[in-house]
């Protein structure tokens, strides 16, 4: 007798992983890093830099996964979301949505 238990589902669910499909990074020089990232008036140790800014939009390019790519930074998705919609963000928010066709 088996330690395992008897599946009841007719056909076994598949697992995938949570990016089924990765590209490269875009280069350093890709127009798509190109942008104005939001400036913190009073940078705190936990602010989202303009360096972080560029490493979230570059694997939200390469993975089309937003969840992925905060996690890429140790950023929360709310955070990005209320810096996204922060006036001065326009540069970050436009990346961000160019960087989801990319990911596409």
């Amino acid at each position: 007798m088996s330690d395992h238990p008897t599946p009841t589902r007719a056909t076994p669910r598949q697992a995938t992983s949570a990016v089924a499909y990765t590209s490269d990074l875009p280069e350093e020089d890709d127009p798509l890093l190109a942008f104005n990232p939001y400036l913190h008036k009073r940078p705190r140790r936990n602010s989202i830099t303009p360096d972080l800014q560029r490493r979230f939009v570059a694997t939200l390019a390469a993975t089309g996964i937003v969840v992925q790519a905060a996690r890429s930074i140790g950023k929360s998705m709310e955070a990005l979301y209320k810096l996204r919609k922060l006036p001065g963000a326009e540069g970050f928010e436009a990346a961000w949505d160019e960087a989801v066709e990319y990911g596409v």
